[in-house]
């Protein structure tokens, strides 16, 4: 089983070692997080020895890498992070894409924010060059239909274990464009409140088996998606500073096939006091 988790909480050499120690095979930061960052996150994965994957994968860039020069904007980072030697970067746009694709050797990772839940859009993905896709959440149960997209794509597939979304959300991509503004460039819109959220955690309580029906796959799952071909996985994390402990608990949990608490302790959207 190969582990790939994001995480969120201080960059510091004892705290990804204790999670690569749990057998974590890749850690991934949010491009957000800044340069200096990537920077020192980078060079202690190499010092460890797992590769490190940058999250460019914002739903929306507001076209900023269509404009004029924002070819060479981007070029220029993406330049950057090679050199400080992450292994590899999870997009959205097909520009940046087949940017990295064609100019860059780190690895291409398709984000799940893509919604890929059909054969066509994994085929089409291939064809842009993609080394791995992640799929969506909402396809995890659907044991045939992975099995089907497995049998027609050859690049590596990864599955988010612990997303909390509820299951065909209809205002999810609204949701994600809300994020990227709130966490993309300056001006930051100033919103009164994130409507999304509450309407989510509303619902959740109001039926709480919408949680249980959500696409997270339970830890003592795992093993049947080994049987069928799946041995990559996804631990994601929610919005903001996502404590260690918890990183540590959720990558235990699956490493271990065994969780006996209450689910939102281990999903990317809790009930309570978290908003995505």
């Amino acid at each position: 089983m190969r582990l790939s988790v994001v995480y969120r909480d201080t960059i510091d050499v004892d705290s990804i070692r204790r999670i690569v120690d749990l057998g974590v095979h890749e850690i991934m930061i949010d491009a957000t997080r800044g340069l200096g960052v990537i920077r020192e996150a980078a060079s202690i994965t190499d010092e460890i020895g797992v590769p490190l994957n940058v999250l460019m994968d914002s739903s929306c860039f507001g076209a900023s890498h269509l404009i004029p020069g924002g070819y060479e904007t981007y070029h220029g980072y993406l330049e950057r992070l090679e050199m400080m030697g992450v292994g590899a970067v999870t997009l959205t746009e097909a520009y940046l894409i087949d940017m990295v694709k064609n100019e860059f050797t780190m690895d291409v990772v398709a984000s799940n924010i893509l919604s890929v839940t059909t054969i066509a859009k994994a085929r089409y993905l291939e064809g842009l060059g993609v080394d791995r896709i992640i799929l969506d959440p909402d396809i995890n149960h659907d044991l045939e239909l992975l099995c089907r997209i497995k049998e027609t794509v050859s690049c590596d597939l990864i599955l988010l274990v612990n997303e909390g979304c509820i299951k065909g959300c209809p205002f999810k991509n609204a949701h994600n464009n809300l994020i990227s503004h709130l966490e993309g460039a300056k001006p930051v819109p100033k919103i009164e409140s994130d409507y999304y959220s509450t309407w989510c955690i509303s619902k959740k309580r109001n039926n709480p088996i919408l949680i249980h029906d959500s696409g997270w796959i339970k830890p003592e799952d795992i093993e049947k998606y080994i049987d069928i071909g799946f041995d990559n996985f996804m631990i994601g994390a929610y919005r903001g500073r996502c404590p260690l402990n918890w990183t540590l608990s959720v990558v235990e949990a699956y490493r271990s096939r065994r969780f006996e608490g209450d689910p939102v302790n281990i999903l990317t959207t809790p009930l309570e006091g978290r908003d995505a």
